[in-house]
């Protein structure tokens, strides 16, 4: 998307340069406060089974805002909450991806973990550029921009059952706090 993001604000709404930058850093922006939202969120998840939900949920966010950038909007402004509501949710990706790599992997192992994750966080970010750069030749910018959030939407549709299927099993492996106090009291 930042290789079409420069097609979409300079040519399809013919905004200046400044106009752009404002777009872009309000991204960013969206990052910082995302970061700070999800950590207060991720407090309250004790299971990793709902850092695999926060991870889909923001990815879902992701893919609805790139396909509202490509909707006809009447003034580029309108890109301004949209880039920070993306943002927020990036950086919801991003901070539930390293705490389930901090929580599932032990400690020796996290660099090497890490390295791995990103490596491969870069390889699909160099794969962007290439792909946004072929679709800028190809179709409209517009267009790619709905098209890319209707495969975000596509990709969380696709991995919601396996998703689906660890929450179960996740939950039938756990006994619940009364169940538990009945085996205690029938032990005793």
């Amino acid at each position: 998307m930042n290789v079409l993001s420069v097609f979409l604000v300079r040519e399809v709404y013919d905004a200046t340069e400044s106009v752009y930058g404002l777009i872009k850093a309000c991204w960013t922006a969206g990052m910082l406060v995302g970061a700070w939202i999800a950590a207060a969120v991720i407090r309250r998840l004790d299971r990793d089974v709902q850092l695999a939900w926060m991870v889909m949920v923001c990815l879902a966010g992701v893919g609805l805002v790139c396909f509202g950038q490509g909707m006809p909007l009447f003034t580029v402004l309108l890109m301004v909450p949209l880039n920070l509501i993306g943002g927020m949710f990036n950086a919801g990706e991003n901070t539930a991806l390293g705490i389930t790599v901090a929580r599932r992997v032990p400690e020796a192992f996290r660099g090497r973990a890490n390295a791995a994750v990103h490596g491969r966080l870069s390889a699909a970010q160099l794969i962007g550029f290439l792909l946004g750069g072929a679709m800028s030749a190809v179709m409209d910018v517009q267009v790619a921009f709905m098209a890319v959030g209707l495969i975000s939407i596509a990709i969380v549709l696709a991995c919601l059952p396996a998703i689906r299927r660890a929450t179960r099993d996740e939950s039938a492996s756990t006994t619940s706090p009364a169940a538990k106090r009945e085996l205690a009291g029938a032990a005793a």
